[in-house]
């Protein structure tokens, strides 16, 4: 690789416009004002660049592929901002393309399915270019994650601020539960499909709630201020989760007892509200949370025993990415152009330490 592409990236961190692992966390796109660039995250090594004399907001990978989808972006889009290119880097250019009236606000890929986010809608299509599906949601901030074992998908609900909806493919359901009472900063789904992590745009608390019933199954505490969490990540065994926030800091909490089976949640009702049932209600919403005066003061005893963070590690950027490796450590890649791997003991209170520090 020529030595152009990394001075391009280095030199001005401020051109990165985009970061995002690919399904299995094994390499990193990243879009710039000039072109984008695909790097291998262990060991850490550039795999390819490309100038695209234009800015690319967003880049994603399908698997390991050679296909990516591309979308405008930055001061001079090489794309309009509202259409989404697929590319093939072996061919080195476009094979298809999607024009949408919205701007796309994020874009995901599975073997099958494209999903493309707009504020309004989440549009899926296949990759003979038809669509498929088309998922209301009051979306700015273009939230969604995806199962990659399983065909399902989460979003924000169309209609009120906190709620979350479900679809499973594979099963035909459609689902619909209240994660926050304001709206949603991030939803993050693990890899097993079974739990889901979501955070509010106030910023302190993250809940991670069982995917088949609603039911939340852990509560954590980032901090005690406000702030925008902009990364929830799961370790791929469900042991820990990583939550990150504009005030530059990494924390990684303990996932114990989240399979949703433990006594107080068996004696729980189910927040799940079913496609069936909206309709039943001609699509009005009924909030299933409201508790007696009594459960509301249990419900304030525990949000001061939230549990806190184990380990935390503090970076030089308000945005990055982030996923587990092996061996208890987490890759974080940054938008100020850098690549870290560190290391974390699993014991309360212990420091994280820096393994490896790399530039894009």
């Amino acid at each position: 690789m020529e030595d152009k592409s990394n001075k391009i990236f280095n030199e001005n961190p401020s051109e990165i416009l985009y970061l995002s692992f690919n399904q299995d966390t094994s390499c990193i796109s990243i879009g710039s004002e000039s072109g984008f660039k695909i790097v291998n995250t262990c060991p850490f090594l550039d795999l390819y660049y490309r100038d695209m004399k234009g800015g690319i907001g967003i880049v994603e990978m399908l698997n390991n592929t050679n296909i990516l989808a591309l979308v405008g972006g930055g001061k001079n889009p090489k794309y309009p901002v509202n259409e989404l290119i697929l590319w093939d880097e072996e061919k080195g250019d476009k094979i298809g393309r999607i024009k949408l009236k919205q701007k796309i606000l994020n874009v995901k890929l599975k073997e099958e399915k494209i999903y493309i986010v707009t504020s309004e809608k989440i549009y899926v299509f296949n990759y003979n270019l038809n669509i498929i599906d088309a998922l209301e949601s009051k979306n700015p901030l273009g939230l969604i994650s995806l199962c990659y074992k399983e065909d399902i998908v989460a979003y924000p609900d169309r209609k009120i601020q906190g709620y979350i909806r479900i679809k499973n493919y594979d099963k035909k359901k459609n689902y619909l539960f209240c994660a926050h009472k304001t709206p949603l900063s991030f939803i993050q789904i693990n890899q097993d499909g079974n739990l889901i992590s979501t955070s509010s745009l106030k910023g302190t608390l993250v809940r991670i709630y069982n995917i088949i019933n609603g039911l939340l199954v852990k509560e954590v505490r980032r901090g005690t201020e406000g702030s925008f969490i902009n990364y929830l990540s799961f370790d791929p065994t469900n042991k820990y989760l990583a939550v990150f926030s504009d005030r530059k800091t990494i924390h990684l909490f303990f996932l114990n007892n989240i399979n949703g089976n433990n006594e107080e949640n068996q004696n729980q009702k189910s927040r799940i509200i079913s496609e069936e049932e909206e309709k039943k209600n001609d699509g009005e919403i009924i909030d299933i949370n409201k508790k007696s005066v009594f459960n509301g003061f249990n419900k304030f005893f525990k949000y001061f025993g939230a549990e806190y963070s184990f380990t935390r590690f503090k970076i030089n950027c308000n945005k990055c990415i982030c996923s587990f490796g092996t061996d208890n450590t987490i890759n974080i890649a940054s938008y100020d152009g850098k690549f870290y791997q560190v290391g974390f003991e699993p014991v309360n209170n212990s420091e994280s330490f820096k393994i490896q520090e790399e530039k894009f």
